[in-house]
């Protein structure tokens, strides 16, 4: 009986697996050299197999003409300066007056705004004005005779505490 080599290191384990691949690697090398080398029947001079017929062929002679050039080609466009547009007020667009793509100056009007809630607000504001003219009118006289009255310092004002009503 052979004694039996137990192998431990692992250059060991490293050298038996490089000889078996080695062996592996020839083993396959010499098989694919054999099965690949045939007679040669089947070269240009041999008889055809039925996968090596000849198929008809259309033959069209070349001629020189005139032919246009089309290029149809998938793009995207995109404008040469990006803009973002805010309204400086609120309410409801009545009219675009420009058309998408068309080049427009800066300060432009771009849309028409609804003017009714405008001109309610308007209104009211007016009103509002009118109604206080009057107390403003009463305040501005008082005003003036209390300043008159400050005005005249610490001697007109010594005999009394509060400036005479207008």
């Amino acid at each position: 009986m052979a004694p039996i080599t137990l192998l431990n290191s692992p250059a060991d384990v490293s050298r038996g697996s490089l000889r078996l691949f080695c062996l592996a690697a020839g083993a396959l090398t010499v098989f694919a050299l054999l099965t690949g080398c045939g007679k040669g029947e089947q070269a240009v001079g041999g008889p055809a197999t039925p996968g090596q017929m000849a198929l008809p062929v259309t033959v069209i002679e070349v001629q020189p003409q005139q032919v246009p050039m089309i290029v149809e080609a998938v793009g995207q466009a995109e404008g040469s300066k990006e803009v973002e547009i805010r309204a400086r007020v609120s309410g409801i667009l009545t009219k675009q007056l420009y058309k998408e793509g068309d080049t427009v100056k800066a300060g432009a009007t771009l849309f028409m705004i609804d003017r009714a809630p405008y001109e309610i607000e308007l209104a009211q504001a007016r009103a509002a004005l009118a109604q206080d003219r009057p107390t403003s009118k009463r305040h501005n006289a008082r005003q003036s005779v209390s300043s008159r009255w400050w005005s005249r310092g610490p001697s007109a004002r010594r005999n009394t505490t509060t400036p005479p009503r207008a």
